[in-house]
This record gives C-alpha cells, structure tokens and sequence, in this order.
C-alpha cells in the first residue's frame, strides 16, 4: 500500500465537536454548493439529485459528511481540509497530464 493513503493523512482527524467558525461555515458551503454545480455539469442526473439535499451544518456531531436522502450534513472544518487534498490531487494530475 502507498504511503500517500488518506488513511495515513494526518489532517483527516476527527472533527466532532469542534467550534464552528463563521467564515469557515460560509466558504464550506460556498465550496459544496459550488462542486454541486460541477456535479450538475458532468452528471446531470446525480447532479439534480445533489442540488435537492438542503445544506446543513454538523459541526457538532458529524465528524465528516453524511447524508439522510433529504439533507446533506457537512463538518465545515472536514469540508476545508478535504477542499485542500483534492486541489492537491488536482494539481498533481493536471501537472502529469501537461508533462
């Protein structure tokens, strides 16, 4: 197994509990609503699906991301961390591509 794992990352500790920040709820959400509209874009049918969950913030009890069919709770600090890993994993793929 890689030693680049998301099991093996540090920053993907739990966030249960933790103190939710006003900016960092506010570009959280920005983030999901914006990668809903990504979604809508390359696979209209989740897509629509996606757009239909009411964002909610769960900072106090859910750890990372969960979803009950009607709402989609989100752990705003989770949300910036994991934001942070895929712009990484982004950046490597488009740079392997270019070169």
């Amino acid at each position: 197994m890689s030693k680049d794992t998301t099991a093996n990352k540090e920053e993907f500790k739990n966030f249960v509990g933790c103190k939710t920040d006003p900016k960092t709820d506010a570009d959280a959400r920005e983030k999901i609503i914006g990668a809903r509209i990504a979604l809508l874009l390359k696979a209209p049918f989740f897509g629509n699906l996606a757009t239909r969950l009411e964002i909610v913030n769960a900072d106090a009890w859910c750890g990372t991301a969960a979803t009950d069919g009607r709402k989609f709770y989100y752990n705003s600090e989770f949300i910036k961390t994991i934001w942070v890993y895929i712009k990484g994993i982004k950046a490597r793929a488009f740079s392997t591509f270019i070169f």
